[in-house]
């Protein structure tokens, strides 16, 4: 079950705009879910689904500016399309009972990958700062208004 603070409105209100701004940042269907990801360890994990779409675990513990970044970072995962060690078969695993490939996670090439997904998480973070003024009824909450901001943005062409 999701701690209590992710049943909170703000809460609420935060991951239904995660959806939007995944779909929107990413170009496909993505959910967002409060719950620890099945792989132990992670913060946050993106799993590749059946007809493109995706998913976005986000571990309960984290707080709201944190969840905002790794969530961003999940959002790159899925617009880059790299995923090396999650599966639609992980998504539905129970929470903490997968072991992550260490050896894959732990090499050069995946933390440049990596790296790589920071950026540009970074990037679309820093614009949504930058674009604030697009938001058009500010709440006061910075992750909700750069939230908001970054539906804004015209990012995702085919």
């Amino acid at each position: 079950m999701a701690d209590v603070k992710w049943q909170s409105t703000r809460w609420r209100e935060m991951i239904g705009l995660m959806d939007q701004v995944a779909a929107h940042l990413t170009g496909r269907a993505v959910t967002v879910r409060p719950r620890k990801s099945a792989y132990i360890g992670a913060r946050g994990t993106f799993y590749p689904m059946p007809n493109g779409r995706g998913l976005i675990d986000l571990d309960t513990d984290l707080d709201q500016e944190r969840a905002y970044r790794i969530f961003l970072h999940e959002c790159a995962h899925a617009k880059l399309d790299y995923h090396p060690v999650t599966s639609e078969a992980a998504a539905r695993r129970p929470p903490e009972s997968v072991e992550l490939d260490l050896a894959a996670v732990k090499s050069a090439a995946h933390q440049e990958r990596e790296s790589r997904l920071w950026d540009q998480a970074d990037a679309w973070d820093d614009w949504a700062a930058a674009n604030l003024d697009r938001v058009n009824k500010p709440t006061g909450d910075w992750v909700l208004d750069r939230l908001q901001a970054l539906r804004t943005l015209e990012v995702y062409r085919r």
